[in-house]
């Protein structure tokens, strides 16, 4: 059914206090909302931090130097092995020296190098993000699973902080 105009214009003073009251009630729902999202973000955050915390120590820096073939689109190719450098990262897996990285980061190399964590190298936090920061040591390929693009690589260090595989 349709109102008339007379009947709208009465209505609208009745109607009005229900209005008011559903919009504060949506407004401090929206506000009790939002109280509970921001702690909820908070507690995710520290929980990240925490888990940076934890894991951190037992991350490395992976170097790799090894040679490659010149990319096909270069006119002036010809074929011939270039050397290439690049770099990737780990997971100390064993306090001694095993770590756990990508096939395709150890891909091609004739040299690895892995940049021990601090708490390993024993060195205070440094500030660049240039210069490296841990101890750099030699390192050797154990096994490398190309299907799944795993590989395990080796250094020559005891007591290093390994992270725990989960059940």
């Amino acid at each position: 059914r349709s109102l008339s105009d007379g009947k709208l214009r009465r209505m609208i003073p009745r109607l009005l206090p229900v209005f008011v009251l559903a919009c504060t009630l949506a407004i401090a729902a929206e506000g009790s909302a939002q109280s509970r999202v921001v702690p909820a973000l908070g507690d995710l955050s520290r929980s990240l931090q925490d888990l940076a915390a934890k894991v951190s120590p037992s991350v490395v820096q992976i170097f790799v130097t090894g040679y490659g073939v010149r990319d096909d689109e270069d006119p002036a190719a010809r074929g011939e092995p270039v050397l290439e450098r690049s770099s990737g990262s780990g997971v100390i897996v064993d306090a001694d020296g095993y770590i756990v990285t990508n096939a395709h980061v150890i891909e091609n190399a004739t040299l690895l190098e892995v940049e021990l964590p601090l708490a390993a190298s024993g060195t205070a936090p440094g500030r660049s993000i240039i210069k490296r920061r841990g101890r750099v040591v030699g390192a050797q390929v154990v096994a490398i699973d190309r299907e799944t693009d795993i590989a395990v690589i080796r250094v020559e260090a005891r007591g290093l902080p390994a992270l725990v595989f989960g059940d």
